[in-house]
């Protein structure tokens, strides 16, 4: 048989470059243990807390001008700049953690390395699938490279358990580090080709229809940032949560990876269903994951991580429909990665405010408790889109 071929999955080569792109950025070995690495420098749970606070803060500030860094100069150069960036903040982290300063500057080198990839990642995509003539498929194959990321994530954090092993802190922010420089080498012909699209980039996007998309866009967005308040410290604090349970520190990062990977593959197995999923049964995820994070205090080591498993799941699933609905709610392809930014703008105001309600929280009381206080804004997400749509039924509602 022959029905599935590779271009089919992903068809194009700008969508391989840019999988392989997302594959190697996402490659975090240090993402579930760096907090352990934190502690074991005299970093209390306070000061990690707010070096969270300080990456998210800077991504606040840096996101919009990143976003028309890359609708003047080229989105394709924002995700090599990022890629960069990326691998200097985490070299930094490992050789200066014992200086505070320092510190505090390869965190906010790192969110300047995400903010240039966050407004790109999927502009680049977009655009280069309609330059091929595969926009309609925008959407699967955004899923799948999501999938791509996830899964290397997740294999990061299994390795992170060997690799301290065998090699040390060193090992594991080396290896990061050298998976972002890579990944920046299947993009770089892409600048070129960008830059020889004739007017794709050659104007700044005028402020105007930048802030008339981001009024169209900003209540569509904001339960899904509410979300994001919740889960990113929840994915964060995961392996400190299970080590505080009784696993090891590897064990613990290892724990985690898989519930990536095992989310990461139900998702796969779902995405041809996804057609089926409409807007009214994403507050009923958001209530799904409120409900496995509000009961977090009670839970065992295994209850732990299942509840973390299922929460992980139903988040990659949401992200799928959110990352499909929103790019489909943007109108001006000249402000694209501005509009795609300011979303990433507002989620980090909202991550900020998880993060800080989780640091205080949580020296003061226990993670646990903390994570279940949380779970108040994926509730308060899904009353959101209820109430969103309750305006619609009326007569008078504006959509």
């Amino acid at each position: 048989m022959h029905s599935f071929t590779f271009s089919k999955l992903l068809p194009g080569a700008s969508s391989w470059r840019i999988a392989l792109f997302y594959f190697f950025a996402t490659f975090a070995v240090e993402r579930g243990s760096f907090t352990f690495f934190l502690n074991e420098h005299g970093y209390s749970a306070t000061q990690v807390g707010m070096l969270q606070i300080l990456f998210s803060s800077s991504l606040f500030l840096l996101e919009i001008p990143t976003g028309f860094f890359a609708d003047r100069y080229g989105r394709v150069l924002s995700l090599v700049i990022g890629s960069l960036f990326k691998a200097g903040s985490l070299l930094g982290q490992f050789f200066f953690v014992d200086h505070g300063s320092a510190m505090a500057l390869c965190f906010i080198l790192n969110a300047a390395g995400f903010s240039f990839i966050s407004g790109s990642f999927s502009a680049v995509l977009f655009r280069r699938m309609q330059e091929e003539g595969n926009e309609a498929q925008f959407g699967r194959v955004m899923s799948i490279v999501q999938f791509g990321g996830s899964l290397a994530l997740g294999m990061a954090m299994v390795a992170a358990g060997p690799v301290l092993k065998m090699n040390g802190w060193l090992g594991v922010y080396g290896i990061s580090a050298l998976c972002s420089l890579l990944a920046a080498i299947p993009v770089l012909p892409l600048i070129w080709r960008e830059k020889q699209t004739p007017h794709e980039h050659t104007e700044v996007p005028m402020l105007h229809s930048f802030w008339q998309e981001l009024k169209h866009i900003f209540p569509k967005a904001l339960p899904f940032a509410m979300v994001h308040a919740a889960m990113t410290p929840y994915f964060v604090y995961g392996s400190v949560l299970l080590n505080r349970l009784g696993l090891a520190q590897g064990d613990a990062s290892g724990a985690v990876g898989m519930v990536e990977i095992v989310g990461a593959v139900f998702v796969v197995l779902v995405i041809g269903r996804l057609g089926e999923i409409n807007m009214r049964r994403i507050p009923v995820l958001m209530f799904l994951f409120a409900s496995v994070m509000i009961f977090n205090a009670q839970y065992s080591l295994y209850q732990a991580i299942l509840a973390f498993a299922f929460s992980n799941f139903i988040v990659l699933l949401f992200e799928v429909v959110a990352s499909q609905y929103l790019n489909g709610e943007i109108r001006q392809e000249q402000v694209r990665a501005s509009t795609l930014s300011a979303i990433s703008f507002i989620d980090m105001i909202f991550i900020s405010s998880g993060f800080a309600i989780y640091g205080l929280l949580s020296e003061r009381y226990s993670p646990q408790v903390a994570l279940s206080c949380l779970a108040l804004f994926p509730l308060l997400a899904a009353l959101l889109f209820w109430l969103r749509r309750m305006n619609r039924r009326m007569p008078l509602g504006v959509r």
